[in-house]
C-alpha cells in the first residue's frame, strides 16, 4: 500500500545469491522478512527499489515473461495442504500442467514422475480423494503439484511443520532425492537441526536485513550472536560448547550435526582413556 497512510516497508536490506545445485537455508526470527524475500524469487513480489535478478533477468521489468520464471521457480507455501482445492489426487496434481497446454499424455507422464518423485505411487493414489489422505500424504500432493511444473529451483517455506516425526523423515527424503535430480533448493525452516545436516549455504535474516551468511558450521559456530536474534542453535552444538566450556574439547571445536559430534566425542573417549 505504498503512497498511503498504511504504508509498511516490508524488507529493506536482504542481500542473497542462490547458486544452482545447491541447498540454501534462510533462518529469521518471526517477522524478520524470510517468507516476502522468498516470494520475489518467482516474481509473487517485484521489488519497489533495489534489484532482484532471476536467471538473469530482472525482476522489476514490466515485460518480464512471468510465467516463464514461475515455471522454473517452484514455490510450497508453508502448510502446502491448504493449496490443494481438486477432488481426485490426479486432478490436483496435473492442474499446472494443463495450465502449459500440453499434451494428455505428456500431462499424465508429468503427473507420474511428480507423484512417484514424493512417493506416492501412481497408479495408487490418482484417483484417490484428495482430503481423504493424512496430512502428511496431503502435503506430498502439493509438493508434487509443484514438481510437475518440472521446475529448475525449488523453494520451499518450512515444508516439514507440524508433521510427526516419521512423515517428516519422508518428507525431507523425497527433497533431498530432487538435488540429485539437478533441482536447486531453497528452504525456509525453524529446524536448526535439519538446516545444518542439509544446507550447503544459509543466510540469517533479521529485521528485515541480512545478518549473516556463509556455511552452516560457520554459522553454528556463533552461538552467542544466534541466541541475540532469537535463534537456537543444534542441540549437538550445544552439548559440544558445553564440552568446551568445561575444557575436554579444544575452542577451535564446530559441530553442527549429529555425525560430527559422534566423532569429536568419539576421538575425546579414545583420548583420555
Amino acid at each position: 500500500m505504498r503512497g498511503t497512510p498504511l504504508e509498511v516497508k516490508a524488507i529493506e536490506d536482504i542481500s542473497m545469491e542462490i547458486r544452482r545445485g545447491e541447498i540454501v537455508g534462510i533462518l529469521g526470527h518471526t517477522g524478520s522478512g524470510k517468507s516476502t524475500a522468498i516470494q520475489h524469487l518467482n516474481v509473487l513480489l517485484r521489488p519497489d527499489e533495489g534489484t532482484v535478478l532471476i536467471f538473469g533477468q530482472n525482476a522489476a521489468d514490466p515485460k518480464l515473461d512471468v510465467r516463464s520464471i514461475r515455471r522454473r521457480v517452484g514455490l510450497v507455501f508453508q502448510l502446502p495442504e491448504a493449496q490443494l482445492f481438486e477432488q481426485y489426487v490426479g486432478d490436483d496434481v496435473a492442474y499446472g500442467p494443463r495450465k502449459l497446454n500440453l499434451s494428455r499424455e505428456e500431462v499424465r507422464a508429468r503427473v507420474r514422475r511428480a507423484m512417484e518423485a514424493v512417493g506416492l505411487g501412481f497408479e495408487a493414489y490418482k484417483d484417490r480423494p484428495t482430503f481423504s489422505l493424512s496430512g502428511g500424504q496431503m502435503r506430498r500432493v502439493a509438493l508434487a503439484g509443484v514438481l510437475a511444473l518440472e521446475p529448475e529451483v525449488l523453494v520451499l517455506d518450512e515444508p516439514t511443520a507440524g508433521l510427526d516425526p516419521q512423515a517428516r523423515r519422508q518428507l525431507m527424503n523425497h527433497i533431498l532425492e530432487l538435488r540429485n535430480k539437478g533441482v536447486t533448493l531453497v528452504m525456509v525452516s525453524h529446524n536448526m537441526e535439519e538446516m545444518a545436516e542439509i544446507c550447503d549455504w544459509l543466510f540469517v535474516l533479521a529485521k528485515g536485513r541480512t545478518v549473516m551468511a556463509g556455511a552452516p558450521a560457520t554459522i553454528f559456530g556463533q552461538p552467542a550472536q544466534l541466541r541475540e536474534l532469537g535463534l537456537d542453535i543444534p542441540d549437538v552444538t550445544q552439548v559440544t560448547d558445553e564440552l568446551v566450556a568445561a575444557d575436554l574439547l579444544p575452542a577451535t571445536t564446530s559441530v553442527c550435526t549429529l555425525p560430527q559430534a559422534v566423532q569429536t566425542i568419539s576421538t575425546l573417549l579414545q583420548t583420555t582413556q
